[in-house]
């Protein structure tokens, strides 16, 4: 495929860790070329930079540098992911957001620049965890009567508890059962469980790149559903696939649901 064909892909929030894999993709994916590293965090110097092909591609601290590209990968913090919605809109970018945590004020910012842009978020780009999404809603409507609880577990690096992931499941829990109450910590209760609560426990230590469990318990039998993310290399496979996905969209604000409704 012709150079001028390929997709130019900026990436924000280039010296991040998840964002390092997903660059290692792109450098070998023949439908895109990198074009841009826009780093918001930290202070980038003349020894950051990225080989593409033989021409040393530096990474930035100019937010203006993702402006030589036609769509934008972001997964960064809530901040900066605000800031760049508004420029996108401005500069006619398109975006993909993996950022977790985002807060109300940068949904509705989503929401509203989406109507100008297309706009693709997930929080957790692994095609198979939302596969495992969309199958939730089927197990709600078997298990009716069980007990609910969520375990996520992650490395010792992670600063976010409960993770993202584990935020969406129990968002797509609460939207078939609306009275259904998060329970985050029990010690201070003094209390059988209600019937309506789903408790959520997060596990941080060693090196685990990310499993995510929904229980569905009685008094006489389990269901234990898991999904581990083995590397990293998950994620940046879905968020490519993200990419490519609204690559020819004009405007709109798209998830995973959308990508399994048309394939």
């Amino acid at each position: 495929m012709a150079e001028k064909e390929r997709i130019k892909v900026g990436i924000s929030g280039s010296l991040g860790q998840m964002n390092q894999s997903i660059i290692n993709l792109i450098l070998k994916d023949e439908t895109m070329v990198l074009s841009s590293l826009f780093e918001p965090y930290k202070k980038v110097s003349e020894q950051d930079y990225i080989l593409v092909s033989t021409e040393k591609l530096f990474h930035s601290n100019d937010i203006n540098i993702l402006e030589n590209s036609d769509i934008i990968l972001d997964f960064s913090h809530d901040s900066n992911t605000f800031n760049l919605l508004s420029f996108a809109e401005r500069n006619k970018k398109k975006l993909v957001i993996g950022t977790t945590k985002l807060s109300n004020q940068t949904f509705d910012l989503m929401r509203k620049v989406s109507k100008n842009i297309p706009v693709f978020y997930s929080p957790n780009m692994s095609y198979g965890i939302n596969a495992f999404f969309s199958l939730i809603p089927s197990f709600l409507e078997k298990f009716k009567d069980f007990d609910i609880e969520i375990i996520e577990k992650h490395h010792r690096r992670k600063k976010d508890a409960p993770s993202g992931t584990a935020l969406k499941m129990l968002e797509i829990i609460k939207n078939k059962k609306k009275d259904y109450v998060p329970i985050f910590d029990r010690t201070n209760l003094d209390r059988q469980r209600e019937n309506n609560e789903i408790g959520i426990c997060s596990i941080r230590g060693g090196g685990v790149y990310g499993n995510h469990t929904i229980l569905f318990l009685s008094e006489s039998e389990e269901i234990e559903i898991t999904h581990r993310t083995l590397n990293k290399d998950s994620l940046a496979k879905g968020a490519l696939l993200a990419l490519k996905y609204i690559n020819n969209k004009t405007n709109g604000l798209f998830f995973y649901d959308d990508i399994f409704k048309e394939n």
